[in-house]
C-alpha cells in the first residue's frame, strides 16, 4: 500500500526512500490526504511523537501548529488546528500551492496551484508563510492514497524549507525525516 510514497521518493531522489517524519522536533505540520496518526504506516510512533510536540512543557511554549487538507474528517484531520475538506484534485492542487508559495519552480506545480480558488491560494500562502518561519522544524506530510508525483513534491518542498534530516534505519536503506 506504499507503492506511490515509494515511488514518489524513487522519482524525486532516484531510488526508493523510507520516509520517516520526526513530529515531536516539527513546529509545524501540514497533511495532504493522510490520516498519519491512525491508518498510515508508522502511525504508532508517529501518534507519540505528534503528542510530543503538540505537549506544552514549559509556560511560554506554543504547541506544534497542525494544519489538514483531506477528502473526508479523518481521526488524524478532527486534531488540526486548521482544516480543509477538498475533493481528490484539490488536495493535489492545494499541495502545488504550497509549492508555489514557497517558491518552488517544480514542473507543473503552478498550473494546478491556479485550479484553486484565490481564497484558498490566499490562505495556503499564509499557511507557506507559518512555514517558512519556522526554520526548518515542519513536516509535510502526503497520504498514501495520493500519486506518486504527489509525494515527490512532497520531498521537494521539504528542501525547499531546509526540513530534511538523514540517515539509516536499521535495513540500511535510507531514511528522511
Amino acid at each position: 500500500h506504499r507503492d506511490e510514497e515509494l515511488a514518489g521518493a524513487e522519482l524525486y531522489a532516484g531510488r526508493a526512500v523510507d520516509t520517516q517524519y520526526a513530529f515531536e522536533e516539527a513546529r509545524r505540520i501540514v497533511s495532504f490526504d493522510s490520516d498519519f496518526l491512525h491508518t498510515e504506516q508508522a502511525s504508532l510512533s508517529w501518534s507519540q511523537g505528534y503528542g510530543l510536540g503538540r505537549k506544552v512543557r514549559r509556560e511560554g511554549d506554543e504547541p506544534a501548529r497542525y494544519y489538514a487538507f483531506e477528502t473526508a474528517l479523518t481521526p488524524t484531520g478532527s486534531n488540526a488546528d486548521h482544516r480543509w475538506r477538498m475533493t481528490y484534485d484539490e488536495v493535489g492542487a492545494a499541495l502545488c500551492a504550497l509549492a508555489v508559495a514557497l517558491g518552488s519552480d517544480a514542473a507543473g506545480v503552478r498550473t494546478r496551484a491556479d485550479l484553486l480558488p484565490q481564497a484558498i491560494r490566499d490562505k495556503i500562502a499564509l499557511v507557506a508563510k507559518d512555514l517558512r518561519e519556522q526554520n526548518g522544524n515542519a513536516c509535510v506530510v502526503v497520504g498514501r492514497r495520493q500519486p506518486a508525483a504527489m509525494h515527490a513534491l512532497a520531498h521537494e518542498i521539504h528542501r525547499v524549507l531546509g526540513a530534511v534530516r538523514s540517515g539509516t534505519n536499521d535495513t540500511g536503506k535510507p531514511v528522511w525525516y
